[in-house]
Formats: C-alpha cells, sequence, structure tokens
C-alpha cells in the first residue's frame, strides 16, 4: 500500500516574481531626528520582506502608520492621537515601487504606487520638501524603516531584486524512493531554490503557464519503484525546481514513460 503525506510552501505573492533573500540595499531617510528610531528587516528578519498592506492616520502630517508585511507581521509607527484613519491600501499580489514622501522636520505627506500601476490616496498636508524612495528597474520595496514618536517623523525604504521573467524550463522524472512492502512517503509539492532566492506560489505559477509552450522532457534510467516529476527552472536569479507529480512502478524494468497527464507504462 502507498500512502502520501503532502508538504507545501508558504506562498508570499510578489506579482508572479520571486524576491532575493540576498540582504536588501538601504535608502536614505527623510524627515526630521526626533521619535524613536524603527527598523522594520532587522527587526523582523528576511521572512518579512514585501508588504502586504499599509493603513495610515494623517491630518497636516503622518501620525501614524501601519504596515503589514507578507509573512503576516503588523508593526505600527507614531500615534492615532490626531488625524483620520485612512483606508488600508492592499498592495495585493503586486509590491511597492515608490514611495512620494514630503518631510521637514517631520513626514508631512506619503503616497504608494505598486509594480501593477495602481496608487494608493496622497495621505498627509503639503508641508516640508519633495523625496522619494525609488525602487530602481528590476527591483522591489519590501521593508521601511524611521524614526516615530507622537507622529512619524522619518521614512526610509529597503529594496531587493526581482527575478526576471522565466527561462529554460525542463521536465523530468527523478527517483525518488524505492519500496517493497507498506510505506508511507512523504511527498513534496511546490518549489525549492537551490540559490540564495526564493520562490513563491505565484512563481509557480508562471512556471505552469510557461509550459504551455512546451518544454524538453528527459528520459530516466534509475531502479526505483517511486517517481516525482520535477521541473528544472531558470531565471536570472538562478535555479529551481518545481515537484509537481509522483507515480509508482511495478519494478524496476518499468520506469515512466511519458511526462504527467499522459498514460504511463
Amino acid at each position: 500500500m502507498f500512502q502520501a503525506a503532502t508538504t507545501h510552501s508558504a506562498p508570499v505573492a510578489t506579482n508572479g516574481r520571486a524576491l532575493s533573500t540576498n540582504d536588501p540595499v538601504k535608502s536614505g531617510a527623510y524627515g526630521g531626528d526626533g521619535g524613536d528610531a524603527f527598523d522594520d528587516y532587522n527587526t523582523l528578519g528576511p521572512s518579512s520582506l514585501g508588504v502586504s498592506s499599509i493603513q495610515l492616520w494623517s491630518g497636516n502630517a503622518i501620525d501614524r502608520l501601519v504596515i503589514t508585511y507578507k509573512d503576516g507581521h503588523e508593526v505600527t509607527h507614531g500615534d492615532n492621537s490626531g488625524g483620520s484613519a485612512s483606508e488600508t491600501f492592499n498592495v495585493g499580489s503586486s509590491y511597492i515601487t515608490k514611495v512620494s514622501i514630503r518631510s521637514g522636520n517631520v513626514v508631512d505627506q506619503l503616497q504608494f504606487e505598486l509594480a501593477d500601476g495602481k496608487k494608493s490616496a496622497v495621505y498627509g498636508g503639503n508641508g516640508g520638501d519633495a523625496h522619494s524612495c525609488q525602487a530602481p528597474e528590476g527591483t522591489a520595496i519590501v521593508s521601511f524603516f524611521g524614526g516615530a514618536g507622537n507622529s512619524l517623523d522619518q521614512i526610509g525604504c529597503y529594496t531587493i531584486p526581482t527575478c526576471s521573467d522565466i527561462g529554460s524550463v525542463t521536465g523530468k522524472w527523478v527517483a525518488d524512493v524505492y519500496t517493497d512492502g507498506d510505506a508511507t512517503i512523504e511527498q513534496m509539492f511546490g518549489t525549492a531554490s537551490s540559490t540564495t532566492y526564493t520562490r513563491d506560489e505565484s512563481w509557480s505559477d508562471s512556471v505552469t503557464n510557461t509550459l504551455s509552450g512546451g518544454f524538453e522532457f528527459e528520459g530516466s534510467s534509475s531502479s526505483v519503484q517511486v517517481w516525482r516529476w520535477e521541473f528544472d527552472t531558470a531565471d536570472s536569479c538562478g535555479d529551481a525546481q518545481t515537484f509537481k507529480d509522483y507515480v509508482t512502478t511495478n519494478d524496476v524494468d518499468h520506469e515512466p514513460c511519458c511526462p504527467p497527464g499522459n498514460s504511463l507504462s
């Protein structure tokens, strides 16, 4: 009897592209020197990289900034004793590419822009001078630092590269486990990387879309009874493996004949 226990990788949606887990690049800081310093990346760690949603309280300046990161962490900077609450700005499966800022001794105004062209409302007043955190081409704004007390006194951004479009994709059956009796096999579904980059569920979906145009099939001659189908994918971030289907054959002389979805001998 063959039993399967399934594991999944946690999705971190980023507009169909992966984000590097290399150390992010820190921008300049805009605003004054008041309040207590904060640094979300150094406090929460690499797993938090990527913004899910933002909400602000503001009047003539930014009183409070609440950021929810992709891993579920919510952080608050500033005070909500003044100003009005905004609607939550949802980043969704996109990512932030620009933050427009007005600041003097405090952060007077903020606006966020996404890779898909969506923009938030303009929050705050018109005081201070105009600045911006602009993600260079091929990068995303994924975390923030600055200072806050009774208001948001200062803000700056962290950016990291995004992966380019998917390049080559090769599909093949890979020898997994041999068993001659009852066994429990742990199956992996999802995408794993052999580099310092992480792939997410949206990226895996884009692998599937790429495959609609065809891929190279590699046969195998490993002597096993349990096989898994693996897509090896290359892009500008390096190489990754996507595990899809598992099959069993009667014996070592009957390896899978065809890609998943086709008749197997």
